[in-house]
């Protein structure tokens, strides 16, 4: 039985202290709802920290204990031509880089934040895939498990499917013995075993479209294991552990950037911000763990240097 809404109390608390806050203006009345919400255990992690930011705005006597405690990512800021904002398509900003032919050509935020990182912090490799690297790697290190369509048929109910019906609420819980049992071996497995895994999965499976992998992020499998190369095997398994275990509510939120370097086997995220973007809840918490588990995390804020109108 799947239950679609056990997850949905958070939101509500959430809503609540919203209306009496922001639009009844009670702040003592909201204060006393929100130390009864801190206290409920059942509330997910990412509404918590909705409810946590209230409380540290509006707890002016600090009364209230803190129950996450986030990790400051780095920050970087760095300065690029942006062009006008009234260009037709909606976007906030353009950005102006120049290609490998010295040709200024027109861009996103991510990319000249991506383009700076292999110039100027010595990554050789990077990718703007909003999380799709970390959930490839994850779909090819459980493929068999997520996508057991004898021992969950009652998961695959049409040929259209590219993933289970189950992926968002009951991932975990319905498999929990094969995944525990795969972290394990993953924590103890040689590099030779993960790297016999990768490539029978790539070979069986790579022309299959399905939810979870993005084949054309890697050209072969040999690109799979040395980015795997590249990431401690600690932390990975606590990275993914999350993932599994609430998919439903940390499927997205992934920093928007993945640099590597294989050479000197070093990783780091970078979630882009331009000229007056925010982190989301969802997103400050993937920085948090991936700082916590040995990832490097960072956040760079693209500032305008000039705001010139497209003529």
């Amino acid at each position: 039985m799947i239950d679609f809404g056990g997850d949905s109390r958070g939101i509500w608390w959430d809503r609540l202290l919203l209306n009496l806050d922001s639009h009844l203006k009670e702040k003592s009345e909201c204060l006393k709802y929100i130390k009864l919400a801190m206290k409920d255990s059942s509330i997910l992690e990412k509404e918590l920290l909705l409810i946590q930011d209230r409380a540290i705005k509006i707890d002016k006597e600090k009364e209230i204990e803190l129950r996450i405690i986030l990790d400051e990512p780095v920050k970087k800021c760095i300065k690029n031509r942006v062009l006008g904002k009234d260009l037709g398509d909606g976007r906030v900003n353009r950005f102006v880089i120049r290609n490998d032919e010295n040709d200024e050509v027109e861009c996103s935020v991510e990319e000249v934040a991506r383009k700076y990182y292999l110039e100027n912090e010595g990554f050789t490799n990077g990718v703007h895939d909003e999380g799709a690297i970390w959930h490839t790697i994850f779909g090819i290190l459980f493929y068999d498990i997520i996508f057991d369509v004898e021992e969950f048929s009652d998961t695959w109910i049409s040929e259209c499917q590219d993933s289970p019906i189950d992926l968002p609420n009951t991932l975990y819980s319905r498999r929990k013995t094969q995944f525990d049992s795969r972290f394990e071996w993953l924590n103890q497995a040689e590099d030779q075993e993960i790297e016999n895994l990768i490539r029978n999965v790539w070979k069986n499976n790579c022309q299959i479209t399905n939810r979870e992998c993005n084949w054309s992020l890697f050209e072969s499998p040999d690109i799979i294991i040395d980015f795997w190369s590249c990431l401690p095997r600690d932390g990975i398994y606590q990275i993914f552990k999350r993932l599994a275990e609430n998919y439903r509510n940390c499927r997205s939120g992934f920093p928007d950037l993945t640099m590597w370097n294989i050479s000197e086997k070093r990783v780091t995220v970078v979630e882009v911000k331009g000229p007056g973007d925010k982190l989301s809840t969802k997103q400050r918490l993937w920085l948090d763990c991936f700082q916590k588990f040995g990832i490097r995390a960072e956040v760079c804020h693209v500032a305008a240097e000039n705001d010139k109108q497209l003529l």
